[in-house]
């Protein structure tokens, strides 16, 4: 998958859940609940920043998407897709505005705000992507 915004090219790119279960863990009531249903799988996926980032390049962003089994029949598998505000900052700490036309030279820092997750069967594709 190839995402292309202003400014800005994502793909995709490996990410272990290690990166992600912190995400997760922001929402204690949620991570509770999913830890409780769910097997996660050691790798899942990010979007993947470019090369043209000359600090961030490589790095990976969310959405983040990872399979995960149901505990009670694990036969049952589901694409959980996690969403984020990502905001990003200098190495000095300055929080960086997507709109200034220097973002990608200056953003050099991450800070990713769970936003919400979503579930679908891996056996069914979205009516979109048919």
């Amino acid at each position: 998958m190839l995402l292309c915004l202003p400014s800005t090219c994502l793909a995709e790119g490996s990410v272990s859940f290690a990166t992600i279960k912190p995400i997760l863990e922001q929402s204690p009531t949620l991570w509770k609940h999913l830890d409780k249903s769910f097997t996660f799988a050691g790798i899942g996926e990010g979007a993947r920043l470019g090369r043209h980032w000359p600090f961030l390049g490589g790095a990976r962003v969310a959405p983040y998407s990872l399979i995960v089994a149901s505990k009670d029949n694990p036969k049952i598998k589901f694409t959980l897709v996690v969403n984020c505000v990502t905001k990003y900052y200098t190495d000095r700490g300055e929080q960086v505005s997507k709109e200034a036309a220097d973002f990608i030279q200056k953003a050099a820092k991450t800070e990713e705000i769970l936003l919400n997750v979503s579930l679908r069967p891996i056996d069914r594709e979205p009516d979109a992507l048919k």
